[in-house]
């Protein structure tokens, strides 16, 4: 998976590249939007330099990854794909968040399913995982959209989610 991590993709409309530092006032509006704060939860990035640093951790992960979401037409950033090894996992778990104004014109599902293809083609398990919270009714119908199964629910951190996943076909 690690090779996956150093990538870029592109689709018609977007390209999907690696966060870094200079993208703290992205992250920073990410994080603060009403949709990461409802589902993801507060992270308290009050300052972009609470963004450097909240950047800079993500970087620290071994198993993890986020890449930024751009429209390629104007080169702004709307949201982020992750892959992340969860200790309660058997493989990755991907996950995805935007910035409310790109909702609804298919740019989840675009840069979602780039990442879950290659992801899955180097799946350890041969599976890849999503979580979201059971009111997320937005993330379950993408997930579903992208072919993603409900397992069951599960309370990794104390709040009960729906686990979801797909295998490679």
């Amino acid at each position: 998976m690690q090779s996956l991590f150093n990538q870029q993709f592109s689709t018609d409309r977007l390209e999907l590249c690696q966060l870094n530092a200079k993208d703290s006032s992205f992250i920073q509006t990410l994080t603060n939007s009403e949709g990461w704060l409802e589902f993801i939860g507060d992270r308290e990035i009050r300052s972009e330099l609470a963004a450097v640093a909240y950047i800079q951790k993500i970087e620290d992960l071994p198993k993890a990854k986020y890449w930024k979401v751009v429209e390629k037409c104007d080169q702004q950033a709307i949201g982020v794909i992750t892959l992340i090894k969860r200790d309660y996992l058997e493989d990755y778990d991907i996950g995805y968040a935007f910035l409310p104004d790109s909702f609804g014109q298919g740019y989840a599902f675009e840069a979602t399913e780039v990442i879950l293809k290659k992801a899955l083609e180097k799946s350890a398990s041969g599976s890849i995982y999503a979580v979201t919270k059971v009111t997320n009714l937005r993330s379950i119908n993408l997930l579903t959209k992208l072919g993603f199964e409900n397992i069951k629910s599960i309370n990794p951190d104390g709040d009960e989610v729906d686990l979801f996943a797909i295998a490679k076909s």
